[in-house]
């Protein structure tokens, strides 16, 4: 059966006292849910801008654009130099030293480097 063609009456409530919370979706959403941390994963591995809006276009049929995309990773930056700058503690009894072996890409190509690694484990987290 067709649905009738035409205008459909709607009777939305009014609420008053600004009480109504949505249930699906938050109130006043800037990004949706989920993007960012896929963004973020893909800024991780290596991949441009540009790349990461080819990936979104290509997977999910998403035109990210740059600037959004470039906002999503100057947040994640401006927390990484944030955690990059905090004060240390003067000693730490246990330090741990390791490297991690990565393949980065670094001016155009894909090249193996170690990223050290040192842990340091305080007086008061023992």
């Amino acid at each position: 059966m067709i649905p009738p063609v035409g205008d459909v009456p709607l009777e939305i409530p009014r609420a008053w006292l600004s009480t109504f919370e949505p249930a699906r979706i938050a109130k006043y959403p800037r990004r949706l849910p989920g993007v960012d941390a896929h963004v973020i994963r893909l800024y991780a591995r290596g991949m441009s801008v540009r790349e990461i809006r080819r990936h979104g276009l290509k997977l999910y049929g998403w035109e990210g654009w740059p600037d959004l995309i470039s906002t999503i990773t100057d947040e994640v930056l401006a927390e990484v130099e944030q955690w990059q700058t905090r004060p240390l503690d003067r000693m730490y009894p246990i330090v741990d030293f390791d490297a991690l072996r990565l393949q980065i890409r670094d001016e155009g190509r894909v090249k193996n480097k170690a990223v050290h690694l040192a842990l340091g484990i305080g007086a008061g987290d023992c």
